[in-house]
């Protein structure tokens, strides 16, 4: 497939991006192939591989790196609140890695030629450095970003066995968090009707039996606080069990990625 070619299969497929981030990726790779045609004719399918792979591993990228970057400013800003005096120091290299890690690394896509890659005997030049993100770049959800690095997954292509494991452990690795989450769900659902309940049975109560209608309103306050608690709780576990599942998914695509990028070359 010629370079123009495969631009265009190559747009269609990164619909869904922010105009900024497929342009941004357009002219990265477009810049990369026009330095390769200079060692003379090339084959783009055989450099960065299939135009939808290609596109699904950029995708993963750019929708890794809201997460990527929270965890740095957050080990940043964790190494610079234990350094005492030097915390300022620490938060500013905490926002540096922060900054630097939300450049989508294009370059873990599969097919991508490592420096120094012979094409037709021809060495082809280094890539150029990857575009910079916008500001405006659109962050998914927690569940986009699994949703999008799973479908980077099954877009590498591997062998039969290896993608009937993995889509086993996409399943297993899914359902258990869905088992988890709707079990810790139903515990703050049931704690905060029975604290309703107690409430309003406290309260009719208090009419005919004030010591016993003021006991079930007080335990009723406490089962409602305590789901409003564990409410907080739940929201924050889904969260971290989420953003947990998608880079583990990640580490896995970049894995894979490189490996077929290793088999391929």
């Amino acid at each position: 497939m010629d370079k123009t070619t495969y631009l265009v299969e190559l747009e269609r497929e990164l619909k869904g991006l922010s105009a900024t981030d497929r342009e941004n990726a357009l002219s990265y790779y477009g810049e990369y192939l026009s330095d390769a045609e200079l060692a003379g004719k090339i084959d783009a399918d055989s450099i960065l591989g299939n135009p939808r792979t290609l596109a699904a591993q950029i995708k993963a990228d750019i929708a890794m790196s809201p997460l990527i970057a929270e965890s740095a400013a957050a080990a940043g800003a964790g190494a610079g609140a234990g350094a005492g005096v030097g915390a300022n120091a620490g938060a500013g290299a905490g926002a540096g890695a922060s900054v630097h890690q939300q450049v989508p690394e294009y370059r873990q896509a599969p097919g991508y030629p490592p420096a120094g890659y012979q094409q037709g005997g021809a060495q082809v030049p280094p890539p150029p450095q990857p575009p910079q993100p916008q500001a405006q770049t659109t962050e998914k959800s927690g569940i986009g970003v699994v949703w999008t690095v799973v479908l980077a997954i099954l877009a590498i292509p591997v062998g039969l066995p290896v993608a009937a494991t993995l889509f086993a452990l996409i399943v297993s690795l899914l359902a258990t968090l869905f088992a988890v989450l709707v079990s810790f769900a139903a515990v703050v659902v049931s704690f905060f009707a029975a604290g309703i309940a107690l409430v309003v049975g406290g309260i009719i109560l208090l009419f005919t039996n004030f010591a016993v209608g003021l006991f079930y309103f007080g335990s009723g306050l406490i089962l409602f606080g305590l789901s409003v608690l564990l409410g907080i709780a739940f929201w924050q576990l889904g969260r971290l069990c989420i953003i947990g599942i998608a880079k583990l998914f990640n580490a896995l695509r970049i894995k894979l990625a490189k490996k077929e990028r290793g088999t391929v070359q």
